[in-house]
């Protein structure tokens, strides 16, 4: 009676510390770096918003086939968020 008491006790305090530090800085640098970039797109900040991308940034929108188009931090066909990759985030 007494294992089981003790294992759900660890299992109350695993759920309680996922729940506490998973709101706490545990998103992954890619997310974070891909929000910057966002937002350095939502303001108008193209400037910064390309420096987040590599020097040859592609992407493509059916088939990853052929050379792809060129990825640019303006937004539209050609650089909206949905065309970013982890390949083409520095």
């Amino acid at each position: 009676m007494q294992a089981a008491h003790v294992q759900r006790q660890l299992r109350l305090l695993t759920f309680a510390a996922l729940v506490l530090l998973v709101p706490f800085g545990c998103a992954h640098p890619y997310v974070r770096t891909l929000e910057a970039f966002q937002a350095a797109q939502k303001r108008g900040d193209y400037d910064k918003a390309a420096a987040y991308l590599a020097p040859d940034a592609r992407s493509w929108w059916e088939k990853t086939a052929g050379a792809g188009s060129p990825l640019t931090a303006k937004k539209g066909k050609a650089g909206g968020p949905t065309g970013i990759t982890t390949s083409s985030v520095r």
